[in-house]
């Protein structure tokens, strides 16, 4: 068996074991009270965790996805997918379909916030509920607002920031004749460090 495959297999006995729980939270108190779910989600919280830190393990949760024909794309984020995988299971029940990206959404406010699965029940209880943390960082723009914001913020900001560190301008990463900014694809390698593997010039993705 190879790494991938040990990564794969151990990550699906664990998120079997997680949609076990949630089974039994689901035919258990569900009705009386939330303090199985929150249990539920911490537990889903410290995978997460786990998971965003490991590529080969969120190469393993999207095979599972594939495995179980749980429907997906580019942009389904590492955290829908997990709620996925243990609130829907491979046997697709639904059942709480409706809230998938409330239940993703507050693993990534968590995890923006460094909680870990043992503080999410506090968590939550002091952000009043699940659903007011999903409104967390909605600023209510539009897309047109949030571009002239971002585009506001580059020219006033970050054209004289420190930076995070310096490199060395190739020509594969030079902006535009006449512009000041350009991006980089930066790849995160197994031991930590990051390889730049892409730059471009073209101004549409910058301006977003």
């Amino acid at each position: 068996m190879t790494k991938q495959n040990d990564k794969i297999f151990g990550i699906s006995q664990t998120i079997d074991n997680l949609a076990e729980q949630r089974r039994r939270w689901e035919e258990g108190t569900y009705a009386a009270s939330n303090e199985e779910l929150y249990a539920l989600l911490g537990n889903t919280l410290d995978l997460y965790i786990k998971v965003r830190a490991d590529f080969g393990l969120a190469k393993a949760v999207t095979s599972l996805m594939d495995t179980y024909d749980i429907n997906y794309n580019s942009s389904t984020t590492l955290a829908v997918k997990i709620v996925r995988l243990i609130f829907e299971g491979k046997e697709r029940e639904g059942k709480l379909k409706q809230r998938i990206y409330s239940y993703a959404r507050v693993l990534s406010v968590a995890t923006e916030n460094r909680i870990v699965g043992a503080t999410l029940a506090k968590f939550i209880a002091d952000n009043n509920g699940i659903e007011e943390i999903r409104r967390v960082n909605k600023e209510g723009l539009s897309e047109a607002d949030k571009a002239k914001q971002n585009k506001d913020y580059a020219e006033t900001v970050l054209s004289d920031a420190n930076g995070i560190m310096q490199i060395e301008m190739r020509d594969e990463l030079q902006p535009a004749d006449g512009e000041q900014f350009s991006l980089a694809l930066i790849r995160k390698n197994t031991d930590g460090t990051g390889t730049i593997v892409f730059g471009t010039d073209k101004l549409v993705p910058i301006k977003t």
